[in-house]
């Protein structure tokens, strides 16, 4: 059995609901806690990387942002701990979520999770999250520093307000469209699983 900790977008019900079929607390879905991982701002989208498949433009415009849009990330911090939600998947779904994930790794953070709430019927063999590539943490902090970072409206409304966390000082908060290869795309939209 197999297991995701969402700490970001992938805690949202609604998300599991797109990905996984159902999202029944109790269930397939529970509230648990990620010992010596901390949540930051420290992965992004480089918007300035023409090569990308999925690219952010200003609202009803062909105006590409020249900046990074930042997405929470987890970081390694002994004796630190954070709250997410652990989703039970079937094994294909893996596969679609790795290529949602773009930005991030799978990795196995099995050892690290309180399981103690999880009925034993339906504990996980393997627990996963998702830890920004570097090439995306490296983008991220370079656009920080250079001012040149923002944060999605809707990836930050999609977080619940137990997942906030401060925003990096002189980041903004911006709308923007979203698109893949040119054609517009909104990971957050209702639609059925395929």
């Amino acid at each position: 059995m197999y297991a995701i900790f969402g700490y970001g977008s992938l805690a949202h019900p609604d998300t599991v609901r797109q990905v996984g079929g159902n999202a029944v607390r109790g269930e397939n879905y529970f509230l648990v806690g990620l010992h010596n991982w901390k949540r930051a701002w420290t992965v992004c989208t480089d918007n300035t990387d023409p090569a990308r498949a999925v690219a952010y433009y200003r609202p009803g415009t062909s105006d590409r942002l020249d900046g990074q849009v930042l997405f929470l990330n987890l970081d390694r911090e002994p004796g630190s701990r954070t709250r997410g939600a652990l989703v039970l998947v079937p094994p294909d779904v893996l596969g679609q979520l790795d290529e949602r994930e773009k930005n991030y790794d799978r990795v196995d953070v099995t050892a690290d999770v309180d399981l103690s709430g999880v009925p034993d019927d339906v504990k996980p063999d393997v627990v996963w999250t998702y830890v920004g590539k570097e090439s995306a943490v490296r983008a991220a902090h370079r656009g920080v520093s250079q001012g040149s970072a923002v944060i999605w409206r809707p990836y930050l409304d999609r977080l619940r307000a137990d997942d906030l966390i401060e925003i990096p000082a002189g980041v903004r908060v911006v709308e923007l469209d979203r698109r893949k290869w040119g054609e517009p795309t909104h990971p957050y939209a209702d639609h059925p699983r395929e």
